[in-house]
């Protein structure tokens, strides 16, 4: 299009704009008169409008000189295109309106359709009502008096009788008499629908007043019910049958029983026997009480948990019996009864008496073992006491413990044990690689070091140093770093098969499991087993809080008959330690010593690759926490074979192989 058509399209577009304010004037006018009626023309108007607007906007050529009346322009057209978003928010709030108004018309017909219907229903029972009301008055042949219900008007509920508690409850004893069984009025349900779903039954409730404690008369004849019972009573006692000539007969036999001989009364002790007051099966201790206790909060606590679980699991035995069995099991070596949660509290308890002096020793010293019995919580200072009696009862729980966790243990050590080995083979088939890797290292850094200040390394590298191949980048590429040369210079086949996937995964086992706590663990295991044999050979064994070596005696039996004078007591027959303790020791004995010779064989190797890599000070021992100055071998061997793995895949992926080569062809 040419210059000289560009006035005739701006007196288009002029005139475009008069058009539309022309029309938003005239819809504004037509919204005031009808706004619903003319919604959909508007549209189809505003429609029109915007397809002129985008073609003479594709038509129009402008130039710099009438930037700004192009700008007038596009801002009447976005008025445009906001005019007729709020013309459909307005239409659809308008239809939002309407349906919210119809659902509050339906609901509210639906309300008092319901309504019409429950006053309907309740006319129906008043009619009811009051029929049964005539058939009462019609049947009543005496001077029965019966609790009227009150008239209940139209679209009302008519109201309970007085004392009446509902169809399940008892009689209030106020009303003006009983009515007759038959022909009892139905009571009117709450609502419809719990009517129906009310089942129903041929069951009448019946509603009588007790009889005045000083009544001696009452008058028999004026009710056919009462002289019903009469004679049903006369029936059943085989007396002849009991006529009432006129209504001053008295009717005490009706109420009157006879008073039964001596001999059929019921005998105290059947009574205490068969219908004794159940006591709770537990007493609990609501800490109030005035008696003392000695033993803390926390220790009673944990022996009440202790006998609690053992209770429930036999519920038939006796708080002493519970602890003449717990005493046994100590003695006998018994894991059934004392697992090793119970194990665990008895000895905290044990020692923390020894701490404080054995005051349950010395009040029983004192007092006697009768006087237990007036402490708080008496089973429990005599389960103590009891088990205080066992000799050197601590160093028993401490084996009976290692005992019962020793199977765990040896697992744990033999795997480990198997983790650390196969960690150590890796890196024991790798020395060449590793050699020439090291070599090619140190040469590059001694090369990068010779015409500078940093301290030279003649003799080679600290294991710790190996971040800073990682930290020195190129300066022509600073994408790589050190270590993407080393493994660069290096064959292709010897930087692939440094470190394989199956290396890795061996290398990060070992790593997670540390060295030296598989080292703790072994020792640990064999030190206790060793403790436990020593007591098989010597008899003493030494206690592993205290170090000191202590003669594990036999429990020796306190009651001897009296016509016997023994120097010494007998043995307890039922002190089994020593027997339970042979048999542990004759049966792991061969295992224990092969995880002494496999941990020994292992930390050798540990060693051997530490001094191959020339850094045994940094490496032995192996640390005891992160925070120490030594490092895991095996940690530091993981990290350089994740780096190692890592930068071979950049550079084969960045041909930077290819490059060095270039580099020294054309040098």
């Amino acid at each position: 299009m040419g210059s000289a058509e560009v006035p005739e399209a701006s007196d288009r577009l002029k005139y475009l704009v008069a058009r539309a304010s022309q029309l938003q004037q005239d819809i504004e006018y037509q919204k005031r008169l009808a706004p619903l009626d003319l919604e959909e023309q508007n549209s189809f108007l505003l429609r029109q409008e915007q397809r002129r607007w985008q073609d003479a906007l594709k038509t129009a050529e402008w130039e710099p000189a009438q930037s700004e009346e192009k700008q007038t322009v596009l801002k009447e057209f976005v008025v445009c295109n906001r005019l007729q978003k709020i013309m459909t928010e307005v239409t659809t709030l308008i239809n939002q309106h309407a349906e919210g108004e119809a659902r509050l018309i339906r609901a509210e017909l639906a309300e008092l359709q319901r309504a019409e219907g429950q006053a309907a229903n309740q006319l129906q029972e008043v009619e009811q009502l009051q029929e049964a009301k005539q058939k009462l008055l019609s049947h009543t042949e005496t001077g029965l008096q019966i609790a009227e219900p009150e008239k209940a008007e139209p679209n009302t509920v008519a109201p309970k009788a007085k004392g009446a508690k509902g169809a399940k409850g008892k009689g209030g004893g106020k009303g003006k008499g009983p009515p007759l069984p038959s022909i009892m009025p139905k009571a009117k349900p709450k609502a419809k629908c719990q009517a129906e779903n009310k089942k129903k039954n041929n069951l009448v409730t019946l509603y009588w007043r007790a009889l005045p404690a000083n009544a001696e008369k009452m008058n028999a004849g004026s009710s056919a019910l009462l002289k019903q019972c009469a004679e049903m009573l006369a029936a059943a006692s085989g007396s002849p049958e009991i006529t009432y000539p006129d209504q001053e007969q008295q009717l005490g036999a009706v109420y009157e029983q006879p008073e039964a001989p001596e001999s059929e009364d019921l005998p105290d002790s059947m009574i205490e026997i068969y219908f004794q007051r159940r006591e709770a099966a537990v007493q609990l201790d609501s800490g109030k009480s005035d008696k003392i206790s000695i033993l803390d909060e926390k220790q009673r606590r944990m022996l009440g948990i202790l006998m609690s679980k053992y209770r429930m699991k036999n519920r038939d035995e006796s708080d002493r019996q519970i602890v003449a069995i717990m005493k046994q099991s100590v003695l006998s070596c018994n894991y059934e009864v004392l697992r090793e949660e119970g194990l665990c509290m008895l000895r905290k308890v044990i020692r923390d008496q020894a701490v404080t002096g054995n005051k349950i020793r010395d009040f029983v010293q004192t007092n006697g073992e009768a006087a237990l019995k007036k402490l708080r919580d008496p089973w429990l200072h005599r389960l103590i006491h009891e088990v205080l009696k066992v000799p050197q009862v601590e160093e028993r729980l401490e084996c009976m413990l290692f005992q019962l966790a020793f199977e765990d243990g040896f697992a744990k050590c033999v795997a480990d044990l198997e983790v650390l080995c196969k960690a150590l083979q890796v890196l024991s088939a790798k020395k060449m690689e590793l050699r020439q890797f090291f070599s090619m290292a140190h040469r590059f850094g001694t090369i990068l070091n010779s015409n500078c200040l940093a301290p030279q390394a003649p003799h080679g590298f600290s294991l710790s140093s190996l971040d800073k191949l990682v930290q020195t980048k190129s300066t022509a590429s600073p994408k790589h770093n050190m270590l993407h040369f080393i493994l660069a210079m290096m064959p292709p086949g010897t930087a692939s098969e440094l470190f394989s996937d199956e290396d890795l995964k061996q290398l990060a086992k070992a790593k997670v499991m540390k060295s030296f706590t598989v080292y703790q663990d072994c020792t640990e295991l064999t030190q206790g087993f060793q403790a436990i044999r020593e007591i098989c050979e010597t008899g003493k064994y030494q206690n592993a809080l205290t170090g000191e070596k202590v003669k594990m005696e036999r429990r020796r039996m306190t009651k001897v008959s009296r016509d016997e004078v023994l120097d010494e007591e007998p043995i307890d027959a039922n002190d089994t330690f020593h027997t339970a303790m042979k048999a542990f020791v004759e049966k792991y004995d061969r295992k224990v010593s092969d995880v002494e010779k496999g941990c020994y064989c292992s930390f050798i190797m540990y060693k051997e690759q530490a001094l191959f890599l020339g850094d045994l000070s940094v490496c032995w021992p192996p640390p005891k926490e992160d925070q120490d100055e030594k490092v895991d071998l095996l940690a530091v061997m993981h990290k350089l074979a994740v780096q190692v793995r890592k930068h071979a895949a950049d550079v084969e992926q960045d041909g930077l192989r290819d490059s060095l080569a270039a580099t020294r062809g054309g040098g």
